[in-house]
């Protein structure tokens, strides 16, 4: 079995007002494209992270406020 060093990538993007105030299926649509935006931004950010070799296994996406905090969890072989 390999050994592993994890770490932790976290994004926060503040959602406008109006976010909150849109029909279900509206903020579906707004959510999906910020996250897709973020997602490119910090799939753009993993391989220069320090020792290189990096690879996000996992991830959670929380709304907090009026806030989304996107947070990766990181592995790379040791």
């Amino acid at each position: 079995m390999a050994d592993y060093a994890y770490s932790m990538m976290v994004k926060s993007v503040d959602l406008k007002p109006e976010i909150t105030e849109m029909k279900a299926d509206q903020i579906s649509l707004s959510l999906t494209t910020i996250l897709g935006q973020l997602a490119v931004n910090m799939g753009k950010s993993i391989p220069k992270l320090p020792d290189g070799g990096w690879e996000a296994v996992s991830h959670s996406v929380t709304r907090i406020g009026g806030a989304l905090s996107v947070t990766i969890l990181l592995r790379r072989p040791l």
